[in-house]
């Protein structure tokens, strides 16, 4: 019985972290070009290891803080692919160095702009985005 307890545990544990915050991820890249073209917004593409201790801070501390969640709903169409599940995209996945959390900026059309690896802290991570949304959503 102690032998299937503790996977059992460890199985839940994986799934019971929440991995999305508050942001409203799409469940595919197509889709997200389809929505990105639609809204006038840019693509957020996030590739994640569920591993990953920078993953999660990343998931736990920023994209649960209310102003960082609400800026990537009204600005980007966010998609989320865990390394090990997801099937990704070959777009996107040409320009995945194996390195996790790695974020991947495109136009609606798909052309990648910006690509960010590893974690930051929200006010970072804040910043960042803001900006990269200034620099890039005029000329969309």
């Amino acid at each position: 019985m102690k032998k299937f307890l503790f996977p059992f545990i460890l199985l839940i544990n994986l799934f019971a972290f929440n991995w999305y915050g508050n942001i409203h991820w799409v469940k595919s890249y197509d889709m997200a070009k389809i929505l990105a073209k639609k809204k006038h917004k840019l693509i957020l593409t996030e590739i994640a290891g569920i591993k990953c201790p920078p993953s999660k801070y990343l998931s736990k501390y920023v994209y649960s803080d209310k102003k960082v969640s609400n800026f990537i709903n009204k600005n980007f169409i966010p998609v989320f692919y865990f390394i090990q599940q997801n099937s990704i995209p070959e777009t996107i996945k040409k320009h995945f160095k194996g390195v996790t959390p790695t974020l991947i900026f495109s136009k609606p059309n798909g052309k990648i702009f910006y690509i960010l690896t590893g974690s930051r802290n929200k006010s970072e991570f804040f910043k960042g985005i803001k900006s990269l949304n200034q620099t890039i959503s005029s000329k969309i």
